[in-house]
């Protein structure tokens, strides 16, 4: 007699003999047992989970001699023919070797004769996905209306390539895969019986090779008792499924985890070399990440690579879990490669790379960590000292200036002649805030204190040397921080367009396009006492603004007099400035006599807003004029 492996040799025979599917079974056993069995049946799952065997034993137990029963005797010829794969009323059929009309159309006529022997005949059809739409379509009316001794049982590992035409017909029940636990105790029942010695965790590492499917967990383990000889061992069982030593993997795994490529390449050479199938590498290689995933998570701290998880906790959940990624993408793109082993290694480089760079939340929190250290740590002495000699040569805020603060009186509602009281004498504006706020240059020298020659910076004598010679690359772009560091963001809006053209003397002479005038207008105005502050900072020397726009002449140094190697203090560099003072010529017969004399040419006086609407603004001056209402109402400006 020829051998029968364990596959069939422990076949279910009874519902309850049937592993991991309860759900099936006693849902079948109860249909059996009230008389509400159905014609049609539609059993879904992987390979190897007993749809298949649940299907003779249901066939079993509506033939059985003794029936129907929930529990075959399986002592009758009915039923000792069903597990034997003889008997004339249960027909089994491979949908996938028939699966045209033609064999749909044989099976129609031979449903109408009635049974040869039992009660009830039972098709069983395994694989029916395999089916073609038009053997589906000629299967529906027999499968909705069947003849009353005729029940169909349909298999498939692929529900979705099944029509729901078919499915709506049929009673449909999903297998699951099953618990390794349980198949670890089939096979301890298998080894019993057949007087196998195994040793502790070989049917365990049968488990995990099976997935699943106890089918394959039988099949393996004839295998190994085949090639054990004797007593089976998890070596014995790692050598004939090809899995990877534990070891080799674990030790793999911490190269990857410290970053050392050199010994990851190397650990995989050896195992190409000893003949290890890499397809089964990739997956253990997966098993172990799952297992390191499971334990970062504290989900299953107690798993079978105890030794990988400190490893995962410190390496952290998210590294681990695009690990996994990794090595899944791996494993796909085996199944097509031509070099099997790069597509490995370039798996396992990326892999390593990316756990020995810190991760994002890394980052963040060694920067908090930083920054609570700087503001816990004492100042040292110099340090202290240090900074507030920084904070002695930052300049200070200037005060309003005459001319800013007329412009923004303009702002406020004029006051009406009926409030005034008769008589009283009418002070000029600019004479009201000239004796409201002390001149520019006295706040600068009383509150600022900026630093002398000797005193400067090395910064700041270099940017002077370098704007002298007419190089502002550096000192234009310490304009911009410094402005930035004040939080002075639409002072830069607007000072940016310009270019700054020569230093003479103590004046910078920066010019803007002929198009921006609105710019040009808020950088002399308002924004003047802003710019020559950082102009200060950078330079370590008070430095006055000259704006220029369009084609305005530049201004040239004033002649030197007086005794020799002396020169007289040159007078306050004058800008075109468009100030309200200068609207009417008889406003500016009001202004100081210096403003009067300056050596530039006159300011053009700024038209009203009914003319400067008549005239039409400039598309550019309309979006920076909404640019600026917006920047006015918050200076915050983004971190770098």
């Amino acid at each position: 007699m020829s051998y029968v492996p364990f596959s069939l040799r422990y076949r279910p025979q009874t519902f309850g003999e049937i592993v991991g599917q309860e759900h099936v079974s006693r849902t079948l056993q109860n249909a059996v047992a009230s008389g509400r069995v159905v014609h049609g049946y539609l059993f879904a799952g992987p390979r190897g989970t007993g749809k298949t065997s649940t299907a003779r034993v249901l066939a079993k137990a509506l033939l059985c001699e003794h029936g129907p029963t929930p529990e075959p005797c399986g002592e009758c010829s009915i039923c000792r023919a069903i597990a034997a794969g003889r008997a004339l009323d249960v027909i089994e059929i491979d949908a996938a070797s028939n699966r045209g009309i033609e064999q749909i159309r044989e099976l129609r006529e031979k449903v109408r004769y009635s049974p040869a022997e039992a009660r009830y005949k039972v098709y069983i059809l395994d694989e029916v996905h395999m089916l073609t739409p038009e053997a589906f379509n000629a299967l529906l009316k027999t499968l909705e209306e069947p003849p009353s001794h005729t029940f169909f049982v349909l298999a498939t590992t692929e529900l979705h390539k099944v029509p729901p035409t078919i499915v709506s017909r049929c009673q449909l029940f999903e297998f699951h895969l099953i618990p390794e636990p349980r198949i670890v105790e089939s096979l301890r029942a298998i080894a019993e019986r057949e007087g196998v010695e195994v040793e502790e965790g070989a049917l365990e590492e049968l488990a995990r090779a099976a997935r699943g499917a106890l089918r394959d967990a039988e099949s393996i383990f004839d295998q190994v008792v085949a090639y054990a000889e004797g007593r089976v061992t998890v070596e014995t069982v790692r050598d004939v499924i090809g899995a990877t030593p534990r070891e080799s993997v674990a030790g793999l795994m911490q190269a990857m985890a410290d970053g050392d490529l050199a010994a990851v390449l190397a650990r995989l050479d050896d195992l190409v070399a000893a003949g290890k199938d890499l397809s089964q590498l990739v997956q253990d290689l997966m098993l172990a990440t799952r297992e390191m995933l499971r334990a970062s998570l504290g989900v299953h701290p107690e798993g079978e690579w105890r030794e990988l998880h400190k490893t995962g906790a410190a390496l952290g959940s998210a590294k681990v879990a695009e690990a996994l990624r990794l090595l899944g993408e791996a494993e796909k793109r085996l199944r097509e490669a031509t070099q099997q082993q790069l597509a490995v290694e370039l798996a396992l480089a990326e892999i390593t790379q990316m756990w020995a760079e810190p991760s994002a939340q890394e980052r963040a929190l060694a920067l908090a960590r930083a920054g609570a250290e700087r503001s816990t740590k004492p100042s040292q002495p110099g340090q202290t000292s240090e900074r507030a000699g920084r904070r002695q040569a930052e300049p200070k805020r200037l005060a309003p200036t005459a001319e800013a603060e007329t412009t923004r009186s303009r702002k406020r509602p004029a006051q009406s002649a009926e409030t005034e009281e008769p008589g009283a004498e009418k002070t000029p504006a600019t004479d009201r805030s000239v004796s409201e706020h002390p001149p520019a240059e006295e706040t600068v020298g009383a509150e600022t204190a900026l630093p002398t020659s000797e005193a400067r910076s090395p910064q700041a004598s270099e940017a002077l040397a370098e704007a002298a010679a007419g190089d502002f690359t550096r000192s234009w772009q310490a304009v911009y921080v410094a402005l930035k560091r004040r939080r002075r963001v639409a002072v830069w809006a607007m000072l940016r367009e310009s270019r700054p053209e020569a230093l003479i003397e103590d004046q910078l002479v920066v010019r803007f396009p002929a198009g921006c005038k609105f710019h040009h207008e808020r950088v002399n105005g308002d924004y003047r006492s802003d710019v020559e502050q950082a102009l200060a900072e950078v330079f370590g020397r008070p430095v006055k603004l000259v704006a220029l726009l369009g084609d305005e002449k530049t201004p040239t140094a004033p002649a030197p007099s007086g005794p020799a190697g002396k020169r007289p203090a040159a007078p306050e560099p004058q800008q075109p400035v468009l100030t309200p003072d200068e609207e009417t010529p008889a406003r500016a017969a009001e202004l100081p006599a210096e403003r009067r004399t300056a050596g530039l040419e006159p300011a053009v006086p700024e038209p009203r807003v009914a003319e400067r609407e008549a005239v039409g603004e400039d598309e550019a001056d309309r979006a920076a004029r909404l640019a600026l209402d917006f920047f006015e109402g918050s200076e915050e400006i983004p971190p770098e």
